[in-house]
């Protein structure tokens, strides 16, 4: 016989600081490194390396999807830590507290 829900508990006071410091701290983090892989700079220089040539598209390739990856990343931890900051306001308006 199954078990009647008897709902969930929420400690807002240690959701807080995951919403208004710890989230917007990493999506902070991500988008220096962002800027920095996407700034491309070729390897180039006196004389030619056929093995350096090669590779180099394929190098700018995999640069640019680390950094779009740590954009998209950047994003969705700033829209998580969004949420999270009203579904506290939320739970507080549902409690009375706020």
């Amino acid at each position: 016989m199954p078990v009647p829900c008897r709902g969930f508990e929420l400690d807002l006071t240690d959701l807080e600081p995951v919403a208004n410091a710890v989230l917007p701290d990493v999506a902070a983090a991500l988008a220096p490194s962002a800027t920095t892989i996407l700034t491309y700079d070729p390897v180039e220089g006196p004389g030619h390396f056929d093995a350096v040539a090669t590779v180099e598209g394929a190098y700018e390739t995999f640069t640019d999807l680390i950094g779009e990856r740590l954009i998209a990343g950047s994003t969705r931890i700033s829209a998580t830590g969004q949420a999270l900051r009203e579904v506290i306001a939320l739970y507080r308006r549902a409690d009375g507290q706020g």
